[in-house]
Parts: structure tokens; C-alpha cells; sequence
């Protein structure tokens, strides 16, 4: 007989939150001017312009708002010439990653009215993007 076991402990939680930003035209000063508080994840030069997915640089274990709010400190502060690129973008989206599990039976992910008040003056949008629990694994009895 076979049945399916998900293991009790599986949590959900949140994962980490990436700045994706698109252009037509070079992003290469961003990429540059973010690079001490965050690292390229993916930095992809095609036919159709310019895409970077950016994370945090360093260790530091934060949750949704907090990771979010260092990213628009480092975007307000950004030199002209990747401010430039940053107005020219035709993506500024910050997308909010969370693992589902099995527990608990709701996840709550929110964020500050001031939060989006910023996220709104940078001309940005906000996803949830939610990746699926696990399968369960096959036990043969």
C-alpha cells in the first residue's frame, strides 16, 4: 500500500525580497552604484534591453519590510547617472518571496503605508510570488 507523508514541520516563511529592474538601456551604473549593499543576481543584456535581479549583500537575516526599506535607502541615494537609470527603467518591481508549507494554516506578508508610500514616489510596483510546498514523499508499506 502506498500513501503520501509531508513532514509536520514544514513552515512557511518568508524567503527574501529581489529588485528586478528592465530597460531598453544600460543598466551597468545601477548595477554598479548598488553594488556595495546589494549583489547581481542575474544581470541578462539581450536584444530586448536590459534585465538585473538584485538581493541584499550580506548575511543578515531580515524580514520583507526591513530587506525593502534598504533597498529604497540605496535608491534614494543613488548618484545621478543611476538615478538616470533607474527613472529611464521600464520594470522597477520588488518582489516578495515566500516557501509555502504546510504550517501554519495563514501567512500574513505585509507592509507599512509608508512602506508603499516610498515604493510609490520611486515609481515601483510589489509581487508576492509564493512557490508551491513540496511534494509529499511516497512511503511503500
Amino acid at each position: 500500500m502506498d500513501r503520501e507523508v509531508r513532514d509536520a514541520d514544514e513552515q512557511t516563511q518568508f524567503l527574501n525580497v529581489d529588485l528586478d529592474v528592465e530597460s531598453a538601456g544600460d543598466l551597468s551604473s545601477l548595477v554598479s552604484a548598488l553594488d556595495p549593499v546589494a549583489f547581481a543576481l542575474h544581470d541578462v543584456v539581450n536584444d530586448e534591453g536590459h534585465r538585473v535581479s538584485f538581493e541584499l549583500s550580506g548575511n543578515e537575516s531580515m524580514d520583507a519590510e526591513s530587506t525593502i526599506e534598504k533597498f529604497v535607502a540605496a535608491i534614494k541615494a543613488l548618484p545621478s547617472d543611476a538615478r538616470n537609470c533607474w527613472n529611464n527603467a521600464t520594470v522597477r518591481r520588488f518582489s516578495i518571496g515566500i516557501q509555502a508549507g504546510v504550517r501554519p494554516h495563514s501567512f500574513i506578508v505585509g507592509l507599512k503605508v509608508q512602506t508603499l508610500e516610498s515604493l510609490v514616489s520611486l515609481a515601483s510596483t510589489v509581487e508576492y510570488v509564493v512557490y508551491s510546498a513540496m511534494p509529499a514523499q511516497k512511503l511503500t508499506s
